[in-house]
């Protein structure tokens, strides 16, 4: 998993009003640069409110995150309604808006996910990006599949529980795609074994680290 961009004291004005629907978003002349740039930052959530009304933007009750995918100068291209708001008018007139970058659930929960979740399997699985897998073999051999449909960075980690892979062997499920550049599962037969495979790409696919 990929943590999205931060900068500090990232509070932008927007220069005008503007509808539901509107994907291209000018701030104030020299606001862009307060923000990181998609293009080689990485896209990220900001939140759009009305500030004239509700300094604290938790107040608006048409608070709504959009995520900005591109900049050009003060120029915002932004995707509408992220994390469970909703696409609404933003052009009360009189009104001055602004966007801000902070913590949001989605951050926290990429945090959460980059720290992984550990679980203790035995029998067969799929496994979810940012999980840990403490694999029991002891019993039976079993197989492991990993996510069908992982992103650049996703990390799935896995280690022997009980010092048997030597014997009773994990098979790790590709899922169609590459496992070290290789379109083969993986058999994991080396005692206590520990370690991450990461996602690269449809090319390489997960890589181990």
């Amino acid at each position: 998993m990929i943590l999205d961009p931060v900068k500090n004291f990232a509070i932008v004005t927007v220069s005008t009003g503007y509808a539901a629907g509107a994907t291209s978003i000018v701030l104030s002349s020299g606001d862009g640069a307060k923000l990181p740039a998609p293009s080689t930052d990485g896209a990220f959530n900001l939140v759009w409110y009305n500030s004239s009304d509700y300094p604290n933007p938790a107040d608006d009750p048409n608070v709504e995150i959009v995520r900005c995918t591109g900049r050009s100068t003060d120029t915002l291209t932004v995707t509408r309604a992220q994390e469970g708001t909703a696409d609404v008018n933003h052009n009360t007139g009189g009104k001055t808006y602004k966007m801000l970058l902070s913590i949001t659930k989605k951050m926290i929960d990429d945090i959460k996910v980059g720290g992984l979740t550990w679980a203790i399997v035995s029998t067969t699985a799929t496994a979810v990006p940012g999980g840990g897998y403490i694999c029991d073999t002891s019993g039976a051999a079993f197989p492991l599949t990993l996510p069908a449909s992982p992103a650049a960075g996703d990390v799935v980690a896995i280690c022997d529980a009980a010092s048997t892979f030597n014997t009773k062997n994990l098979t790790i499920g590709r899922n169609s795609l590459k496992i070290m550049g290789l379109a083969e599962d993986m058999t994991v037969s080396t005692k206590n074994a520990a370690f991450r495979l990461i996602y690269s790409d449809s090319t390489n696919g997960w890589r181990i680290a």
